[in-house]
């Protein structure tokens, strides 16, 4: 089998978010098409370009090579590799790992080593810029039956939060409605707070500790995860398991965060970092370390669904985060849907998943920037 064309589509989410979902597929002179993600919201333009370079390379070659492909596109290069790149190195790796299943008609999972789990155990968003919203929120989410749900920090993401960040007001309100959350939930449900690396490491170490007596599953992105030393200064001031990863890009960026047990659970993306063949080293690293997996989904089904494989075929799985963008559900017409706090993958090869490219190519899109946040001077501050 030979690949014959590498196309990528970059596809609008709708439903009021204007960032683009950057697919990928790879089609065969044997007739079959694997399908990929490369999404790098706010960087999509950039992320196209390296995969324009990729299609160059590998038209033409035969698409079993997975793990030499892999290490064509971002060791064989002088340059290093950051973001931008990895996600297209994903979105080309994910379509291949689809498209070896649908060849040898086999669950990417089995691939994989097989199925460690029957099911997917996951996370929901709670929404509301009050405590007593955020309790309504997660009363809804408690009645679907739901035991994990994650949270941000309250005064942090309305307009005055994004134009005028004041860290300790924020501070203050979180520590509130965390309390308000376990006071209205009891025990029975899993709290998780992602403190997004808006806060400096002092003031995350503060808050975190603040934090430790309501129990939560874990404190994600405390601070930017780049500088080890400053991940250690809250590591050290706070009794909480520590999540964090996605704003990495490869094994060479976690490796000093797992040697050094620095976190707990491995918030990798797999659109942004490399894809199925880089999670799977990533979490083998981890369980030296006692470090499970919570891999980071914001995007389509088609990176959730990428996400379970990975899921169902390690051993020191942790939680998953789960996202339902309704509007992307349109283009996935078997994508699977969360019940009573699980989830399975489809059934079928490879992926097992549904694209149609019809409604796709209707929602062409050049991608939006993210949100920028602003201390009162007008300054940029950490999003």
């Amino acid at each position: 089998m030979r690949i014959t064309g590498i196309e990528t589509l970059p596809v609008s989410v709708g439903g009021g978010y204007d960032y683009a979902v950057i697919l990928v597929l790879i089609r065969t002179d044997e007739g079959l098409t694997g399908i990929g993600e490369a999404s790098l919201g706010g960087r999509g333009r950039g992320v196209l370009g390296i995969l324009d370079h990729f299609a160059e390379l590998l038209v033409g070659k035969d698409p079993a090579r997975i793990e030499h492909w892999w290490s064509e596109m971002t060791r064989g290069t002088f340059w290093s590799n950051g973001q931008v790149i990895m996600s297209a190195v994903a979105g080309i790796d994910v379509a291949l790992w689809d498209l070896k299943g649908r060849r040898l008609g086999v669950p990417v999972y089995d691939l994989l080593g097989g199925p460690t789990r029957e099911k997917v155990r996951v996370y929901r968003h709670l929404a509301g810029d009050t405590a007593q919203e955020l309790v309504e929120d997660a009363h809804r989410w408690r009645e679907r039956g739901f035991t994990a749900l994650r949270y941000g920090p309250l005064a942090a993401f309305d307009e005055q939060g994004m134009s005028k960040w004041d860290p300790q007001k924020s501070i203050v309100a979180t520590i509130a409605a965390t309390e308000a959350l376990r006071d209205a939930l009891g025990d029975e449900v899993d709290l998780l707070l992602d403190a997004h690396t808006m806060f400096s490491p002092a003031e995350s170490a503060y808050l975190g500790h603040a934090l430790e007596p309501y129990r939560l599953f874990f404190y994600e992105d405390p601070i930017r995860p780049l500088n080890p030393t400053s991940l250690r200064l809250v590591r050290d001031k706070v009794n909480l398991p520590l999540a964090t990863g996605e704003q990495l890009a490869h094994k060479w960026e976690f490796q000093p965060l797992i040697e050094e047990e620095l976190l707990d659970y491995l918030r990798i993306d797999l659109v942004h970092a490399g894809g199925i063949t880089e999670a799977k080293k990533i979490l083998a690293m981890g369980e030296a370390h006692g470090q499970r997996s919570a891999l980071h989904h914001a995007s389509s089904p088609l990176n959730g669904v990428a996400c379970l494989h990975v899921d169902m075929a390690v051993p020191n799985f942790g939680i998953q985060e789960w996202m339902e963008l309704e509007p992307l559900y349109e283009l996935f017409p078997n994508a699977p849907r969360a019940e009573g706090g699980y989830v399975v993958p489809p059934d079928g090869s490879g992926l097992g998943l549904e694209l149609d490219e019809a409604e796709a190519r209707k929602r062409p899109s050049r991608d939006a920037p993210l949100p920028s946040r602003r201390w009162p001077d007008g300054g940029v501050a950490d999003y």
